[in-house]
């Protein structure tokens, strides 16, 4: 028996050693060793990637302007938004309110297209032989103003994907890009954004403080510039929904309150969660922060307000559009003839 327990024993000692046990206690007590390893968190080095060639300029060329001038830093930083929004944003602004008052004045042109698209559906052979029920006619008819949509928008230059995507595609870098070197010249943490040092500007009375704020590094003591972001943004989204609106007729605008709409309806509720959630944002945030945020905000308002009085989106006159082609639509396809080979 004595004999056994010790072979036992050896082969044991001898084995690979048991995971969470220590092999020089005898395998009796628990190791004081980990499974695994207990690193830090690897730093965000994006940021630091695209920093050089990207937001270290954008930091060096207000540095500059800011020498150059002389103009302290609560001024500059309202006037270098909108000179970058004039500069950089606006064209792109304009460009694509003018593809959108092409797509409003096209808009009859398609929507009286629809009647004589399903009449003439519904008097093809198809139809009177019976192969074509109300339900095939009305969404083959909707599929061929759609295919003549695209054609007549993309024969005017005013593609919706366009309309859609260039303006964010511009306007979205600009923003974050300035904002994270604005908050990491403040010296608060930016995201990994090691190549921008802290501003010593920020912090002197003389460049710095204005109003109520004793210098651009600190957060609004009284929460007023972030209400003032909030509203004017709030304005933003209110007077874009009510334009929205009143671009349909009357019936279409009942309509669209009442029953329809609900796309626009859900774009306009998140619109205004968004607002809350950046507002809140903005109390968190350093004073020179805050400027660059309430300046921007106040440029796109003011900027949708100079559009509809200078380019406004009612009463354009299709034939203004159509003047460089010479036709209304494109020319119409034998669509009873695709409809019977189908």
């Amino acid at each position: 028996m004595y004999h056994r327990l010790r072979t036992a024993s050896y082969a044991l000692r001898q084995s690979a050693p048991l995971r969470g046990f220590n092999r020089h206690t005898n395998g009796l007590a628990l190791s004081t060793r980990r499974g695994f390893h207990a690193t830090g968190a690897k730093p965000m080095a994006l940021l630091d990637t695209i920093a050089p060639w990207t937001l270290v300029p954008l930091h060096d060329a207000l540095q500059a302007v800011h020498m150059g001038t002389g103009l302290p830093w609560y001024a500059l930083i309202p006037l270098a938004t909108v000179a970058m929004r004039t500069v950089v944003t606006l064209p792109v602004a304009i460009a694509n309110r003018v593809r959108t008052r092409k797509q409003v004045a096209l808009a009859p042109v398609l929507s009286a297209a629809g009647p004589v698209l399903r009449a003439r559906l519904a008097a093809s052979e198809a139809a009177r032989e019976g192969r074509l029920t109300t339900e095939q006619v009305t969404v083959l008819s909707q599929k061929e103003a759609r295919r003549r949509r695209v054609e007549l928008f993309r024969r005017h230059g005013c593609q919706v994907w366009k309309s859609v995507v260039l303006l964010p595609l511009v306007q979205m870098p600009v923003w974050v890009g300035t904002s994270l070197v604005v908050r990491a010249m403040c010296g608060w943490s930016a995201g990994g954004v090691t190549a921008i040092g802290v501003e010593p500007g920020f912090s002197v009375p003389a460049e710095a403080a204005f109003a109520w704020y004793p210098d651009l590094v600190t957060a609004d003591p009284y929460g007023l510039l972030p209400l003032i972001i909030g509203a004017v943004s709030l304005a933003n989204v209110e007077w874009n929904t009510n334009n929205l609106l009143n671009r349909s007729g009357s019936a279409s605008r009942r309509s669209l309150q009442s029953q329809g709409g609900p796309v626009q309806r859900v774009v306009a509720n998140l619109s205004r969660v968004g607002v809350l959630f950046f507002m809140t944002a903005a109390f968190q945030a350093p004073a020179a922060l805050g400027l660059y945020w309430a300046s921007s905000a106040s440029f796109s308002f003011l900027q949708n307000v100079a559009f509809d009085r200078f380019l406004p989106l009612h009463r354009v006159d299709p034939r203004s559009v159509m003047a460089t082609t010479g036709s209304a639509l494109p020319k119409p396809n034998r669509i009873e003839t695709r409809v019977i080979r189908a």
